[in-house]
């Protein structure tokens, strides 16, 4: 099955700026665990001190440990694999369709933090054709 969520906010922006257009995740770990996503680096850290704790607390968390941070995580609905739950970014940003949330809990993976304070870089190609367009009259 194909799941797809779009929550908006500005996690997608600071995933970019950390170097990633995406990230796929696959396999299941053996205990609760968290991304940290930094220029073109990924690294896992245990997370069962933020397992069982709602969206809103492991975000402040996160940030003060992680300043001019983003948080996509999943809530004890997420954790039991409820199927309905979701992945909440920027405190009340919810990517909620096809119970997106529930994939995260089955892998263990309660939390993408994502820490950049560097902007993009884009090709002339890419930046003539997207971002400053030609009009013709």
């Amino acid at each position: 099955m194909y799941g797809y969520g779009n929550a908006g906010g500005f996690f997608g922006p600071a995933l970019r700026h950390a170097g990633f257009d995406a990230v796929v995740i696959t396999g299941v770990a053996s205990s609760p665990q968290y991304l940290l996503i930094k220029q073109n680096k990924i690294e896992i850290y245990d997370a069962k001190y933020l397992w069982g704790k709602i969206t809103h607390e492991t975000e402040e968390i996160l940030k003060n440990q992680y300043p001019k941070s983003r948080v996509a995580s999943i809530g004890p609905a997420g954790e039991n694999m409820i199927s309905m739950a979701s992945i909440i970014n920027d405190l009340n940003r919810a990517a909620a369709r096809c119970g997106i949330g529930t994939v995260m809990g089955s892998k263990k993976l309660k939390v993408i933090v994502v820490q950049s304070e560097h902007k993009p870089t884009y090709s002339g190609p890419f930046r003539s054709t997207v971002i400053y367009p030609k009009v013709s009259p």
